[in-house]
Parts: structure tokens; sequence; C-alpha cells
């Protein structure tokens, strides 16, 4: 996943698909890259928060079996 879906994503994953449009999803996909170090900053935090939540899914079923 690209660092822009990736962002795209979260925000989506917050606010909810119904209540943000493309437009305003683009907007701040826009803003946010106006400063790229704070940028990769955000959307590497954002990659390691999901890969742990992933890492946590996963250990939640293996302990389910």
């Amino acid at each position: 996943m690209s660092d822009e879906d990736l962002y795209a994503f979260d925000i989506l994953n917050k606010v909810g698909n119904d209540n943000i449009t493309d437009e305003e999803l683009d907007a701040a996909l826009e803003a946010a890259k106006a400063n790229e170090t704070l940028f990769k900053k955000t959307v590497d935090g954002l990659r390691q928060q999901y890969n742990r939540l992933q890492e946590e899914q996963k250990q939640n079923i293996a302990n389910q079996q």
C-alpha cells in the first residue's frame, strides 16, 4: 500500500466513508503532503500501528484455535 493510500485509509477509518467527500479527502492528503518530512513520519507511524494491530489479530485468532 502506498503512503498516500495508507494515509487516506486512516482518514476514512477515523471519519467514515459516509462523512467525507472525495474532494475533502484529496484536500486532506494534499495538506498533509505539504510538509514531506512530517507526512513521512506520520505514515511510518501509521504503518507501525496497523502492522501491530494485524499481529495482535493474528495472535487472537491463533489463541482461539
